[in-house]
């Protein structure tokens, strides 16, 4: 069972754009959307590819109505059962026990394609110790995007950044917290002079963090290169417009070794999810959020 070849991990910062591909990367009748009750309805024949593009307009219009992204309800818990850092933090037998579900059975029997997120590292490393035939793609080039996309205040360091600012900001402060050491290089002398007077200068060593962690990923990248086989997904390149998204998530599919969904289909779906994403919209947290590891909830 888990030495399954249609297994796919996409190792990505969160708010990054790792569902989105994951989405798109689905959208044929040879990969199941994340989710167990989806999965099974394609297996039963009742949910095929017209429905999965329903499905994801549906939902988008959900998320902008609410004001809220939950990532269209899909993800790696809702089709597995367990989020992605139990594989770091529990036994593998106990992992192996809950992967090994009627659902998934019965999609590796029809030799579906699977998909499994990774938001670190050391996370993706206890996963492929299980998934031994796994294929990966992982994301780099992602800070500007994300920041963009979150205001650099949504996840992890950066939501830790911001709830931080927030208790000792004065009334005259900026209402989010620099960034970047660009950014804080920018702000008035008068409130540097009190972050490290007042307050020991713990924004700066926040943003310290936050740098190098990312800096960490990306050569944790260039050193597995030397030796394991997976797709670069270059976030800047692909989602700065739907041509480059389009290259970019056709040769994802031909790595895989999945069809490609014509571009139509991904261009309004690339279209209308670069709306709904902006301006920024409060994230909520997913299951695969509950618990996760410190260079993960970071990064």
């Amino acid at each position: 069972m888990f030495d399954y070849p249609y297994l796919n991990i996409v190792l990505y910062p969160g708010s990054t754009g790792g569902k989105f591909l994951i989405n798109c990367l689905s959208l044929n009748d040879r990969a199941v959307f994340q989710h167990r009750e989806l999965a099974q309805k394609q297996l039963d024949g009742k949910f095929n590819v017209n429905d999965k593009i329903k499905y994801i307009h549906k939902h988008l219009e959900i998320a902008k109505q609410e004001n809220a992204w939950k990532d269209l309800d899909l993800g790696t818990a809702q089709l597995f059962g367990i989020p992605p850092d139990y594989y770091a933090n529990t036994f593998p037998e106990f992992i192996k026990r809950k992967l090994n579900t009627p659902v998934i059975q019965e999609c590796m029997a029809n030799k579906l394609h699977l998909f499994l997120t990774s938001h670190d590292f050391p996370v993706l490393e206890q996963q492929l110790k299980i998934w031994t035939n796994a294929k990966i793609v992982v994301f780099k080039n992602f800070k500007n995007f994300r920041d963009n996309r979150t205001g650099g205040t949504t996840r992890g360091g950066g939501r830790q950044l911001k709830q931080y600012w927030d208790i000792i900001k004065s009334e005259e402060w900026p209402d989010q917290p620099p960034t970047d050491f660009k950014l804080y290089e920018q702000l008035p002398q008068h409130i540097k002079d009190d972050l490290e007077n007042k307050y020991e200068n713990k924004i700066y060593e926040l943003l310290e963090d936050i740098e190098e962690l990312i800096m960490l990923w990306h050569a944790y990248l260039k050193d597995w290169k030397k030796s394991i086989d997976f797709f670069e997904f270059d976030v800047d390149y692909a989602y700065d417009n739907s041509e480059n998204f389009y290259k970019t998530y056709v040769q994802v599919c031909n790595y895989l070794n999945l069809p490609h969904t014509d571009q139509t289909i991904i261009t309004r779906y690339f279209d209308e999810w670069k709306t709904c994403i902006t301006p920024i919209m409060p994230v909520h947290p997913t299951l695969e959020e509950k618990s996760v590891p410190s260079t993960a909830g970071i990064v």
